[in-house]
């Protein structure tokens, strides 16, 4: 999920709130259901991810960092190309 739509107070909020989940090692979720609030423990796989909110239903989700997707036809003519 994107950040783009969420203001800068949100956005600030989430930096902080990734910054303690990395601190502690401790991931906030909630049920997909009701909401209900848990907590985990940050994964090994989990290090590079970060808060958002998802824009469908505004629920908090701790996830890969959101990539512009790409136009799949230049991106196998840059691997084929690409002499590495």
């Amino acid at each position: 999920m994107s950040r783009m739509g969420l203001g800068v107070c949100t956005n600030a909020f989430l930096d902080e709130l990734t910054a303690l989940t990395r601190k502690h090692r401790v991931v906030i979720g909630g049920c997909g259901c009701c909401g209900s609030p848990f907590v985990t423990q940050l994964k090994q796989d989990e290090e590079g991810y970060e808060y958002t909110i998802n824009e469908y239903d505004n629920d908090l989700e701790f996830s890969p960092p959101f990539k512009e997707p790409t136009d799949p036809v230049e991106d196998m003519i840059s691997e084929l190309t690409d002499p590495h």
